[in-house]
């Protein structure tokens, strides 16, 4: 049996670009997606903020931040990839 055929009829495939990069010595990962949430492309800065410092010390200053994620549980990989169902 295929993987495609195993896996979870309630998701779907993740298409999204990664770039990853170092600043001030610390690794970030901005993940590009197409048409999430009706927007044309969606940008999110993942980086480990294991110290707990605040986001806005983390963000590189070259990048402007529209709206902190962190916690919305609607931009994780499981919510991104659900597929939504008519009612």
């Amino acid at each position: 049996m295929l993987r495609e055929e195993k896996a979870d009829k309630d998701f779907k495939v993740i298409h999204r670009q990664r770039y990853n990069f170092v600043y001030k010595n610390l690794p970030y990962a901005i993940d590009i997606y197409d048409n999430l949430y009706g927007q044309p492309k969606t940008y999110i800065l993942r980086f480990a903020n294991n110290n707990k410092e605040s986001v806005e010390t983390l963000t590189p200053d070259f990048l402007q931040k529209i709206e902190d994620v962190t916690k919305n549980p609607k931009y994780s990989l499981k919510s991104i990839a659900r597929i939504e169902k008519n009612a």
